[in-house]
C-alpha cells in the first residue's frame, strides 16, 4: 500500500523539480545606458484611468486572435 506522505513526496518532486544551480550567474548592472528607454512619471489615477477604461477583450490571445468576433 503507498502511503499519503509517499504520494505528496511525487507530486512536489514532478510537479516541483529543485531549481538548476546557475553556473555563470548573470552580473547586474543597473547603471543608466544611452539605450534605455525613457521614464515617465505616472499618477495612480492615470494608471486606474488607463486600465479600466480600455474595451474588454480586445487583446490578442496565444493564437493572435482577439475574443471579438469581427
Amino acid at each position: 500500500m503507498v502511503a499519503h506522505s509517499n504520494k505528496c513526496n511525487l507530486l512536489r518532486n514532478t510537479l516541483f523539480p529543485p531549481q538548476p544551480m546557475l553556473t555563470d550567474e548573470p552580473t547586474i548592472d543597473l547603471e543608466p545606458r544611452a539605450d534605455n528607454m525613457e521614464y515617465h512619471e505616472v499618477t495612480k489615477q492615470e494608471a486606474h484611468d488607463t486600465l479600466f477604461t480600455v474595451a474588454p477583450m480586445n487583446a490578442p490571445r496565444i493564437t493572435g486572435m482577439t475574443g471579438k468576433a469581427c
